[in-house]
């Protein structure tokens, strides 16, 4: 077990563990139409309606795999996680999709309509050895 300092990839992605240990991606919600964006806004215009008034809601920690693909070579220089890793949009129930990186699974048994949960796991150690964290989802019940 490792003692470096946790450190989010980007702050206001996700809730603050509550009382059972539960974490939740943080969406907005256009107080007009409904329409959610993630991540969260901090400002801005809702893309269908032009309305500029947001609330924060949590989202679904379970959602499926609307579709996926594994990543064999490293992208640009942005990305520090491991390779290969397999990318999946999500489809969850609250009526949107988000992009995430899968984690604790075999990619070979990856498959459309696969139940997943959100989990937040180490993406990469820093120069400085902090641990930077991001939202992953996996495969339920491993």
């Amino acid at each position: 077990m490792t003692n470096n300092k946790q450190v989010p990839l980007k702050k206001g992605l996700w809730t603050e563990p509550d009382a059972d240990g539960k974490v939740f991606l943080l969406a907005s919600q256009c107080k007009k139409c409904g329409e959610l964006t993630f991540p969260k806004k901090e400002q801005g215009i809702c893309r269908h309606c032009q309305n500029n008034t947001f609330e924060d809601v949590k989202l679904s920690q379970r959602g499926k795999i609307y579709a996926f693909s594994v990543v064999q070579v490293r992208p640009p220089e942005f990305y520090k996680g491991e390779v290969p890793y397999a990318l999946a949009r999500i489809e969850l129930p609250d009526g949107i999709r988000i992009d995430s990186l899968v984690a604790d699974c075999d990619f070979e048994k990856l498959q459309v309509n696969m139940e997943m949960e959100l989990v937040i796991d180490k993406l990469y150690t820093d120069e400085n050895g902090n641990d930077i964290m991001t939202y992953k989802f996996k495969p339920v019940g491993m």
